[in-house]
């Protein structure tokens, strides 16, 4: 089951975000030590502030009741469009991870579904990510999506010799 996460699952939301940092500390523009000195509040007030913006989706998976993944949608408008008379909605999705112990049950699938069908809702024309170029599965879901590559592979995070390769899915 995938759904937008609830303001008091905020311990769930820390949880779930310190556990992917540790689990896949390459795949992430954030480390571990940046967040982990967060204080209660700010964890909460972090997610209740997604849970309240129209332009933003904190997406929880569960599996049997149980948390096993999230994914965070937000919506923004390009400004690189060639035709500055056209705007295209683009629909971004970040800190995408599935617990190990859920894995290749299809959980990322339904969590890349529910980011496109709000996306889609909220008038994206486009999605875009960015995946870490050692990333081999998530490469291929986020091709099996539609995804390609869109330009050059970029530092993950300021100083690292990481990269990650942004991709995009045009919407019809």
């Amino acid at each position: 089951m995938i759904r937008q996460f609830y303001p008091e699952e905020w311990p769930v939301y820390k949880g779930l975000r310190l556990a992917a940092l540790t689990e896949a500390p390459n795949a992430f523009g954030s480390t571990v030590a940046a967040e982990s000195g967060r204080s209660d509040a700010d964890w909460q007030d972090f997610l209740n502030q997604g849970i309240n913006c129209s332009n933003s989706m904190p997406l929880l998976a569960l599996h049997n009741g149980k948390a096993a993944g999230l994914a965070w949608g937000k919506m923004d408008s390009l400004s690189s469009n060639p035709s500055p008379n056209i705007s295209q909605e683009t629909a971004y999705l970040y800190r995408m991870w599935v617990h190990p112990d859920y894995r290749g049950l299809g959980i990322a699938r339904q969590l890349m579904a529910a980011f496109k069908t709000w996306a889609i809702s909220c008038g994206a024309t486009v999605l875009a990510l960015d995946v870490a170029i050692d990333n081999s599965g998530a490469y291929h879901l986020y091709r099996a999506f539609g995804f390609n590559d869109a330009g050059q592979p970029t530092p993950l995070r300021q100083g690292s010799q990481l990269q990650v390769q942004p991709m995009v899915c045009q919407l019809a």
